[in-house]
């Protein structure tokens, strides 16, 4: 398993030298709401919404091209019933998408892509009820880490704000390549300088 110095110097050595190649750089923030979908081992999970901060980098790599850097924060919980299991579960997600430009109309062109992530994954308070809604006997199931690497998909649109500043929404679905991990669909505004 990676450990998070692990990821991050990976990340360095992967961007840094990406970076440099770049014709142009932006930096930014990327708020979404994200919907998440947890494949537990242990039985199914409820579906949950929430708010995803992120992070982003945008490589400009000549006139229809780009990619796209990402570290996304998520912290949820599902709720535990007597089928599904409960888990408080903390993601931190670090990804890598090529972009290419769309030229669908003379002031509209957006952005599609497609990548890879690895998303360090933590999942605690793990439980199911029984039908008289307390915690089931072999109850509460151990903590479970994983270290997972997901399928990234994703779309953009942006405009320019002024000459400094650019707007943005973006669309992103991301896919463990695990049978046991967390699948998210995001979608967010973003700002970048």
């Amino acid at each position: 398993m990676c450990t998070r110095r692990t990821l991050t110097t990976l990340v360095l050595l992967l961007i840094v030298p990406v970076a440099q190649a770049a014709e142009s750089l932006r930096f930014g923030v990327l708020p979404s709401i994200a919907s998440y979908n947890v494949e537990d081992p242990l039985g199914p999970t409820e579906q949950r919404a929430g708010f995803s901060p992120a992070a982003v980098l945008l490589m400009d790599m000549g006139r229809d091209s780009r990619l796209m850097a990402q570290v996304a924060y998520d912290k949820f919980t599902t709720n535990a019933s007597t089928t599904n299991v409960n888990n408080d579960v903390t993601s931190l997600n670090v990804g890598l998408s090529y972009q290419m430009m769309m030229r669908v109309t003379r002031g509209w062109k957006p952005w599609l892509g497609v990548g890879a992530a690895y998303a360090n994954e933590s999942y605690s308070n793990r439980y199911t009820l029984t039908s008289g809604g307390f915690l089931c006997t072999t109850c509460p199931y151990p903590d479970r880490t994983k270290d997972d690497f997901l399928v990234v998909l994703n779309a953009s649109s942006e405009w320019q704000l002024n000459r400094d500043w650019d707007m943005g929404i973006h669309l992103q679905f991301e896919q463990p390549t695990s049978s046991d991990g967390l699948r998210v669909i995001r979608f967010g505004v973003y700002a970048v300088y």
